[in-house]
């Protein structure tokens, strides 16, 4: 059986071409000798066992899950930008609105100030600037919240109920500009009519500032996922090249160098057990199982070699033995007939045939420990 030093062939027995960092890290030790080889594979595939499992198919799919969990979060985040973005448009187009029946209801109140008419027309856009409010409620508060909720409709309550009761006092005849009373309502219906307006666009200039930096950051979420996914390309590109096709061309080595006939087993240089360690392990038992089995081989032909000399020799001293023991029968059965001269040349056979077999005894003695040498 073929003992020797795995040659190069540009990879080295031990990584067949990779850096000796990547993969299982599996390597070849030096040769070891015969008796010692089915030890030696023993304890590899001991090493190979013994180290904690994190199979690459685990990596991935934890490697996958973050992803689509990191995916799945922006997602969420987008749709909840989306979503805020909505409500404050929403709030700001039901803002303008109330802006507008509050400005037309302090347009008329001027009127009336002045003229002394159109006050119906100023309860009346107070009304709808009241059902405005009322019915965008919700979206209000999630815009704003409660508290400045809270602040418009209290402007709006009391501008409301300052102006049923300046029109009361109009409907009475208690208009008198210099009357104390008036001036106050007429005091109130500026102030409160004024921090409807201020505290209406003070909001509205607020959400849509707010309105922008939500467009501003869900312009760049899209910009941070590209990044995001070039980088995971990267990686995954490095993680293949490095946990699959860098091992896979060591495997490829050793599977050459087992076929010249070095036989070193495949030891675990990682911390790591992964699907190549299974290989591994594979490949150290189909070493073990061929040098078993070239070993029976050995065996076999070792046998067959013995029955083909055994056979050979018989057939070469067949042939002297029978020759010594037909001369030895004529001699001893003819032996008082014949003359001197006949016997001694039978004797002379006898000797002949004796040294021949003799010969060949030497001969196959001397094969032997040739061979033995």
């Amino acid at each position: 059986m073929t003992r020797g030093k795995a040659e190069t062939d540009g990879q080295s027995p031990a990584g067949a071409g990779s850096s000796g960092t990547v993969g299982d890290q599996e390597g070849a030790d030096s040769q070891p000798s015969l008796p010692s080889l089915e030890k030696r594979i023993e304890e590899a595939q001991l090493a190979l066992k013994a180290r904690p499992s994190v199979s690459i198919q685990r990596r991935l799919s934890i490697g996958f899950l973050l992803w689509f969990l990191s995916s799945l979060g922006l997602a969420i985040v987008s749709i909840a930008i989306v979503s805020r973005i909505r409500t404050k448009v929403v709030f700001m187009e039901a803002a303008v609105n109330y802006t507008f029946e509050v400005q037309q209801a302090r347009r008329f109140e001027k009127n009336y100030f002045l003229y002394r008419t159109n006050l119906a027309d100023a309860l009346e856009h107070i009304h709808n600037a009241r059902a405005i409010l009322d019915e965008e409620r919700p979206n209000i508060t999630g815009a704003v919240g409660q508290s400045h909720f809270d602040t418009m409709a209290h402007h709006l309550k009391r501008y409301q109920e300052l102006l049923s009761r300046l029109l009361e006092m109009d409907q009475s005849g208690q208009t008198d500009p210099d009357s104390p009373q008036f001036s106050r309502v007429e005091d109130g219906l500026r102030e409160h009519g004024a921090q409807m307006v201020t505290v209406a666009e003070d909001l509205v200039a607020q959400e849509r500032a707010a309105v922008n930096s939500m467009l501003v950051i869900s312009q760049r979420i899209p910009i941070a996922f590209l990044g995001i996914l070039i980088l995971l390309i990267i990686y995954l590109a490095g993680f293949i090249s490095k946990q699959v096709v860098a091992p896979l061309n060591r495997m490829v080595g050793y599977s050459r160098r087992i076929a010249r006939g070095d036989f070193t087993p495949i030891t675990p240089k990682k911390k790591y057990h992964d699907e190549f360690s299974e290989l591994a392990i594979a490949m150290n038992h189909m070493m073990n199982q061929l040098v078993y089995r070239q070993e029976l081989l050995m065996r076999a032909h070792k046998l067959k070699a013995v029955g083909t000399l055994t056979a050979g020799v018989a057939h070469e001293l067949n042939n002297p033995i029978n020759n010594v023991i037909l001369t030895a029968s004529m001699l001893h059965e003819d032996f008082k007939e014949l003359s001197e001269e006949e016997c001694l040349e039978l004797v002379g056979d006898l000797v002949t045939e004796s040294e021949r077999a003799q010969r060949i005894v030497r001969n196959l003695l001397d094969f032997a420990r040739e061979s033995e040498a």
